[in-house]
This record gives structure tokens, sequence and C-alpha cells, in this order.
């Protein structure tokens, strides 16, 4: 725009030149004059070709951006606005001309006009996140001054981009926050509980460390699960996998459907797990080079029946008092899992049936 006033004024001044040497001037002087018009003349037409191109390429733009945005002048009377802002505020070209704040739209932004207002007044650039009545809808709003060719602030522009699934992706997030902060507070419950029932049980040795180290690793092998699934659901042979996986496959044998755990559930069968292959490998079919592990499961109306049945180890003999690893599975099915548990001390191999409900 300046430089084609700047033309303007050179050609005015050129005729005005032309008009005098019209009256006063040479011939010669005539002549260069004319050249000089001519060559005037083709920096204006330059100017204007290059003035078209970029009204093209604004409007091109302008009718193809995704952005809602509205021109408003001193008084907030609407000059222009994109096809988008025209959707969001339900606005057509008979509405150019109107006051922004008659827009019924408005309703669910009834601070934006004053913050415009503000903008006009000051120059100062605004943002704010703004929130339909209804919560369904959210706008990230920026209002600009609108500069005139003199610099001068004869309006405002404002530009309203839909950051709904940013607020929808935020609110997960608080979600999933508040979950994981539930379920480590559980994590540390349960860990608290697992120091102060070794303890008791056992003293403050080496072996109660030991035990105390490998049951706290059967926990995060879970989590680790659990974490890779989102905590959502691990599936029981997974579950039971990770903590038979130390053996070789042929003294593991692993049978069942599809079962999918929660997280509560998942911890608690890796806790048991845990519990009764250590005590294979310590005293049962795993402490020597031939016996085996048969993990079994069916499921019944979402019901599920779990085996344990070990088989080839050292002869079984009932324990004269319960264990503390006993006690630990019996308090992780009975609490945990809302289910039963019987544990027969076969002579060929001890054997635990586990029975529990799916939760949904």
């Amino acid at each position: 725009m300046k430089l084609l006033l700047n033309a303007a004024k050179t050609i005015a001044f050129a005729i005005s030149g032309l008009y005098f040497l019209a009256m006063n001037g040479s011939k010669e002087e005539m002549q260069s004059l004319n050249r000089e018009m001519n060559t005037i003349n083709l920096e204006l037409q330059e100017k204007i070709a290059q003035l078209a191109a970029a009204n093209t390429d604004l409007r091109n733009f302008f009718e193809a951006t995704q952005i809602a945005t509205m021109f408003l002048d001193a008084d907030l009377v609407i000059r222009s606005f994109t096809p988008a802002a025209g959707t969001l505020f339900d606005v057509r070209s008979g509405d150019i001309g109107r006051p922004l704040t008659e827009l019924a739209s408005l309703r669910d932004y009834p601070a934006l006009p004053q913050t415009i207002a503000e903008v006009v007044r000051t120059g100062d650039v605004h943002e704010q996140r703004l929130t339909c009545t209804d919560g369904e809808a959210h706008y990230l709003a920026r209002v600009n001054p609108y500069l005139s060719a003199q610099e001068e602030i004869s309006g405002a522009i404002v530009t309203f981009i839909d950051v709904t699934g940013l607020a929808e992706a935020e609110e997960r997030q608080g979600l999933l926050i508040a979950e994981l902060n539930h379920r480590v507070k559980n994590m540390l419950t349960v860990a608290i509980s697992l120091v102060k029932m070794t303890l008791r049980k056992t003293g403050p040795d080496a072996a109660a460390r030991e035990a105390l180290i490998g049951r706290l690793h059967a926990m995060a092998r879970s989590y680790e699960l659990l974490s890779d699934s989102a905590w959502t659901r691990v599936s029981l042979r997974d579950i039971v996998t990770a903590e038979l996986e130390a053996f070789d496959d042929d003294r593991v044998s692993l049978s069942g459907p599809r079962v999918d755990l929660t997280s509560g559930q998942a911890t608690a069968i890796g806790m048991i797990m845990h519990e009764l292959a250590t005590n294979a490998a310590k005293y049962g079919a795993l402490s020597n080079g031939s016996g085996q592990v048969r993990v079994t499961w069916q499921r019944d109306d979402g019901e599920i029946a779990l085996q344990w049945r070990e088989i080839g180890g050292p002869a079984v003999e009932p324990p004269e008092q319960t264990g503390f690893g006993i006690v630990l599975i019996k308090g992780q099915i009975e609490h945990q899992l809302d289910g039963q548990i019987d544990a027969d001390f076969d002579p060929e191999g001890l054997h635990v049936s586990m029975t529990f409900r799916l939760k949904p």
C-alpha cells in the first residue's frame, strides 16, 4: 500500500512537471519527461501486479484457514471474518457492519467484548482460554490490535483456536495422574505390609532380607506388566510366566484360556506365584533336577479355578506350623481376590487349588 501511495505521489508530481514544461519547456525537456513517465508507469504496473498477487494469496488464505478470525473496528463493529468464524458464531456476510455485542452466539463468552475493547484502548495483546457454557467446546482466544497503514490502532483482530482435544487430553491426564497416585499409594501400602509381616515372622536376618527382596521384586514385575498395558488389564498367563521365567521350559508348563486381570488381581496373582515358585525351588519339585510344576486354570462364567501342582520332587510332608508363605498366599487370595484356597500336601507333590471371580 505504501508503495502505491509513493508511486501515486510521483505520478502526480510528474504530471505537474509535464504541464509546466508543456507551457514553458523545450522539446528536449518534454521528451525526457515523457521517458520518465513511461518508466514510472512500468513501475506502477509492476506494483499493481504484486498487490493483486498479494490480495489473491490473502483471499485464498482467508477462505482456507481453519482458524476462526474476526476483524473489528475501534467500536467493535464487524469488518470481516473467515468462514471458520462464520461457522463458530453463526454470522453471515449480512452481519458485516453489525456490532459484535449484538451476536447472540457470544452469550457463551460474556467477557470477550470487554477484553477486545481493552486491547483497542491499550494496544496490548490478550490471550485466554474460553469454554462454552455447556462445557463441550474449548477455545484459545487471542486478541491483537489492528494497525492501520499509519501504524495507528483502528480496531482488533480476534482469533479462536479450537483446543477441545487438548482440554480433553488434559482432563484424561489429570484422571490418569489421580489413578496413578492411588495405585502407588496402594503399592506402598502392600510393600509396608510385606515388610511388617516378613520381619514379624522371621526376624531381621539375612534370610528375611532375601525373602523380602524377592517379594518386592515380584511386585515390581507385576507393576512393570501393568505399566506396559497402561494400567488397564494384564493376562493371567503373562503374570505367571513372569514369575516362572527363571526356570527351564521343560520343568514348567502352563495351560489355560485367555484371562485378563485387573491391576489388583494381577498383583495378587504375581505374589502368589512368586511364593509358590520360591517354595518349589527351595523344598519342592524345582529343588532337584527332574521335578516339574504344572500351572493350569479354567474359566467358568467369570469364575477362575487356578491349580498349582508339583510332580517329581522330594516327598512332601505337611508343615508342623503354618509358614509365612502360606499365610501370604492365603491373605492374597482371601483379601485381594475375595477367593478361596485349598493346599494339599500330597507326598508326591504340593497341590494348591485357588478360585476367585474376575472383576469388571
